[in-house]
């Protein structure tokens, strides 16, 4: 217990704010435990963020699971929020109940933590990833290679949602991958990626759509202004993490009025995270 013990004592390790006890340590340690089987690397990774490197490592989940996360970055972090803090746990619900093959359309897939859990969640999902950032595609790739047994319900595509399909510029954030953006002027080291509309997002879905994730860091303001309510129809639910307007044009309160104009309804919040049905 001597390692422990000392993980416990260290509040960097497990990046607490300095005023939590040892018991919340603790608890933090047990979650840790609980959820991964290299568990004291990935407090180690924990303690790392905010150091970004171009190194790789594995962490292994007790459910099977692998996935790739880089050294330095909040990686670690989304894995933890993904699967073990409760955020999405509604939309897990929704899928577990699916008793034939559909679909989930995951925009702003990042590493993939929410793509994985939704194909863990029922051999019947099939989930439609768009990720346009080469580094965070990368990573994604990684983990699909890892789990074999999920690559046939995976489809990334390498692009990103948006108003109209074309060509945007990526700005692509080191310390934090997930918070990257797209942008219409480029600076020096953005690049080109494929956009592609939403109607033709839906339109590649094989089964029935289950419900569509939405987390493009303020690229579901611009999502919106080429869609209407026909286009929205096949969609039951939607999961949306909102960010602030780039073009400063909406805010978040009209966001979700514009979806009720659609026939959406706000259910609950989760975390960051608002879920929408009809």
């Amino acid at each position: 217990m001597k390692n422990l013990d000392s993980i416990v004592i260290s509040e960097d390790v497990i990046a607490l704010p300095k005023k939590a006890n040892s018991f919340q340590k603790l608890i933090k340690i047990g979650q840790y435990i609980q959820t991964y089987t290299n568990w004291s690397e990935c407090l180690w990774l924990r303690k790392k963020v905010g150091q970004p490197t171009e190194e790789m490592r594995t962490v292994y989940f007790r459910s099977g699971i692998k996935m790739k996360v880089r050294v330095g970055t909040p990686d670690i972090s989304i894995l933890y929020e993904v699967f073990k803090s409760g955020a999405y746990a509604s939309t897990e619900q929704l899928l577990k109940r699916a008793n034939k093959p559909c679909s989930v359309i995951d925009l702003g897939a990042n590493i993939g933590a929410f793509t994985l859990r939704c194909a863990i969640a029922n051999p019947n999902v099939y989930v439609y990833s768009y990720e346009p950032g080469p580094q965070n595609s990368y990573v994604f790739r990684s983990s699909i290679e890892l789990n074999p047994q999920l690559r046939d319900r995976i489809h990334l595509f390498q692009e990103a949602a948006a108003r109209d399909t074309g060509i945007a510029y990526w700005h692509f954030d080191e310390v934090n991958p997930g918070g990257s953006i797209l942008t219409t002027l480029p600076k020096e080291k953005d690049i080109a990626v494929q956009t592609r509309s939403f109607q033709e997002i839906l339109a590649r879905a094989e089964y029935p759509i289950a419900f569509i994730k939405i987390d493009i860091e303020g690229s579901e303001y611009q999502l919106l202004d080429n869609t209407n309510k026909q286009i929205w129809k096949p969609v039951p639910a939607v999961v949306v993490e909102l960010h602030e307007d780039p073009s400063g044009k909406l805010t978040s309160e009209q966001w979700l009025k514009r979806m009720a104009d659609f026939g959406f309804k706000h259910q609950k919040r989760e975390h960051s995270s608002i879920l929408l049905s009809r």
